[in-house]
């Protein structure tokens, strides 16, 4: 083998590790019909050492007049008319490994039809990134960290109140930016969880 061919064999293994290392960032999408000759259930899975998170979900429905395919029919789109089901489907799901989702006719009444499908949008959660708010664990990470609130995805335990720190390590207090995604607290913070600077 020459030279050249090891190096790039070489930096091909180097980019797949990388790449397999920032997956916990993806968003994963799932589509599947409702209608009864087609599977009564979807599954959504990630590693054993991940837990998903559900960032949308929504029953759809193509409007009147679009007459698709059937695959096109349980594909959503920017046209369809939506019912969102993202706080069930987070309620069902949220922290567990896989998730078994039994699909149901629904009527969506602001489009008076039925729903052709079911769309979930998730991301695969890396446990090694997850610090429990009322744990005294302390973690060091350059990419994010995933807080959670006890008993998480149950409710809060009674009499429970804890806070948590973030902070830059004494190297980064004067560069580093601290970023909260408050887009993804909106659905998922607890009914006793707040945020706070």
């Amino acid at each position: 083998m020459k030279m050249s061919t090891i190096f790039v064999l070489f930096i091909l293994l180097v980019l797949s590790i990388l790449s397999s290392s920032l997956i916990s960032d993806e968003w994963h999408s799932k589509s599947q019909c409702t209608q009864k000759e087609f599977a009564n259930h979807m599954d959504i899975s990630c590693n054993s050492n991940e837990f998903i998170l559900i960032g949308w979900s929504h029953y759809g429905t193509k409007k009147s007049g679009n007459n698709k395919q059937d695959q096109q029919r349980c594909e959503p789109s920017e046209s369809d008319c939506i019912m969102d089901y993202t706080h069930k489907i987070a309620e069902l799901c949220n922290g567990a490994p896989q998730c078994e989702v039994i699909l149901t006719q629904q009527f969506i009444h602001k489009c008076s039809d039925e729903a052709t499908y079911l769309f979930i949008s998730y991301q695969c959660i890396n446990n090694s990134t997850i610090v429990d708010v009322c744990s005294s664990r302390s973690m060091t990470s350059m990419n994010s960290v995933n807080l959670i609130s006890p008993s998480f995805p149950n409710e809060y335990p009674n009499n429970v109140n804890c806070t948590c720190r973030v902070e830059p390590t004494e190297s980064y207090q004067r560069t580093l930016p601290i970023a909260i995604d408050v887009e993804s607290l909106s659905f998922n913070l607890q009914d006793n969880d707040y945020l706070s600077t």
